[in-house]
């Protein structure tokens, strides 16, 4: 499917190049939209038919319409990976709970090590070198607590990240890769 050709024209002076920019959708991605709208529609129906509207001949009597007017539908589509979500829609006097998986100690204490050994070959400006010391100082001391805090541990190692990304060279991509293993 050609672009429209105001986007195409967008597309030529970001690339630099003149050419017909195009989408292209591989068969089998039509395939599964349509497998997926079947079975919405199959489990929607089934659901209907569990509380006795049937729609004889494609048709509803005024009893199964009263039946479902109430009722709401909501389909929420996801792109991409979704991890402790927590969705509720058209729900009364309901209660959500989430429970987040704890830090491995361990593994944090041998981060701190290496991160320490690593403070002054990074090349930190001496603002970003101070913040990130006090940052090891504070996860040092939750990862020694009898009861560390996944808070306090989250938003030190989300800082610890941002001044390694501002770092750049060779170490401090090992030592973010490392942080993500975490």
């Amino acid at each position: 499917m050609p672009y429209p050709q105001h986007i195409n024209n967008i597309l030529i002076k970001a690339t630099g190049r003149t050419t017909i920019f195009s989408l292209f959708v591989p068969h089998t991605s039509i395939v599964r939209i349509l497998e997926a709208v079947r079975t919405i529609i199959l489990n929607w129906t089934l659901k209907l038919e569990e509380q006795g509207i049937l729609g004889e001949g494609l048709t509803f009597t005024q009893e199964e319409k009263s039946k479902v007017a109430g009722q709401s539908y909501n389909v929420s589509n996801f792109y991409g990976p979704v991890h402790g979500a927590q969705i509720q829609q058209d729900s009364s006097h309901s209660i959500q709970f989430s429970q987040k998986v704890d830090f491995n100690i361990p593994n944090i204490a041998e981060f701190i090590q290496v991160l320490t050994k690593s403070v002054h070959e990074l090349g930190l400006e001496e603002k970003s070198k101070e913040e990130l010391e006090a940052d090891i100082a504070t996860l040092r001391a939750q990862v020694e607590s009898p009861n560390p805090k996944n808070g306090i541990i989250n938003e030190c190692l989300s800082s610890v990240r941002k001044i390694l990304e501002g770092a750049g060279g060779a170490l401090a991509a090992k030592l973010l890769e490392y942080l993500a293993s975490l």
